[in-house]
């Protein structure tokens, strides 16, 4: 936990402090009690910076067909959204949290690079991987999502297929998976007039020296589905 000014920094750690069981309202990514204090730390700030290891704008792991399950199985423990009923109760206490105040995700431990926002809920991602330059890791893992059909349910991801009731819509920038998602990103945050501005500069190698630019303007003040805007550009 870290305040600068508005801005609070929360590190929630969602891999050390697992717990499994056959039932799925006993199994937890984080202990009840951790999760209950992040919500509380969360409500306070004008603007949250959450640094999670993997990213947040991950669809829910579906367990409706025997297909569903297998995959599952196999994909078990992954990441938040393979926990059936924390994964759902993180999402609604989040924004019940923020109540129409602006959070930003980063993240990596992802061999790809990404930015999306979810505009009318007032929420960025940022995710940046050194891993993503590794030669053979992106197409081995892109390979891997294929078969199991993560990529084609990572497009179709909504917030509001975790909290029913609100418009979950997601506008990708740096598309997942997309030809611009290896390289390395900087991220630097500036406060103007209550006004923040947060740049994403994207390199996909050192021979790439004018990268891409993703600027997001976060403004506190503006409605809930206008406190958060982006333009990008080469």
């Amino acid at each position: 936990l870290r305040d600068i000014g508005d801005v609070r920094i929360i590190l929630l750690d969602t891999r050390t402090q697992r717990s499994r069981s056959a039932k799925a309202k006993r199994s937890a990514f984080v202990p009840p009690r951790e999760l209950d204090r992040f919500f509380e730390l969360a409500a306070g700030p004008e603007l949250a910076i959450v640094a999670l290891a993997q990213p947040a704008f991950q669809p829910p792991t579906p367990y409706r067909s025997f297909g569903d399950k297998f995959r599952a199985f196999v994909d078990f423990d992954r990441g938040m959204e393979n926990y059936k009923t924390m994964y759902p109760a993180f999402w609604k206490g989040l924004i019940a949290a923020r109540d129409g105040k602006p959070t930003v995700f980063v993240g990596g431990d992802v061999h790809y690079n990404e930015v999306a926002i979810a505009q009318p809920l007032g929420i960025a991602q940022i995710v940046s991987s050194p891993m993503s330059i590794v030669t053979g890791l992106a197409e081995l893992s892109r390979a891997r999502e294929k078969v199991f059909g993560r990529q084609r349910r990572r497009r179709e991801m909504r917030i509001d297929a975790l909290v029913p009731g609100i418009d979950g819509e997601i506008d990708w920038l740096v598309p997942h998976k997309s030809d611009e998602h290896q390289g390395l990103s900087t991220l630097d945050l500036a406060r103007e007039h209550g006004v923040y501005r947060l740049r994403v500069e994207h390199h996909r190698s050192d021979r790439d020296p004018n990268g891409l630019l993703v600027d997001l303007t976060i403004d506190p003040s503006a409605p809930l589905d206008r406190q958060v805007s982006a333009t990008r550009r080469r």
